[in-house]
């Protein structure tokens, strides 16, 4: 999907724009805890 065409389709659905930041916030919080392997993202 070129650039504009995405920009666009973005303009159109602006529900897509707050789904996507939150997911990026979820995965943010999540990512460190997978990432450890043991379900503890502290020492």
């Amino acid at each position: 999907m070129p650039k504009d065409n995405l920009k666009q389709f973005l303009v159109d659905h602006p529900r897509v724009i707050s789904a996507l930041f939150t997911l990026m916030i979820l995965l943010s919080q999540v990512a460190p805890v997978l990432a450890s392997g043991d379900g503890h993202s502290g020492p």
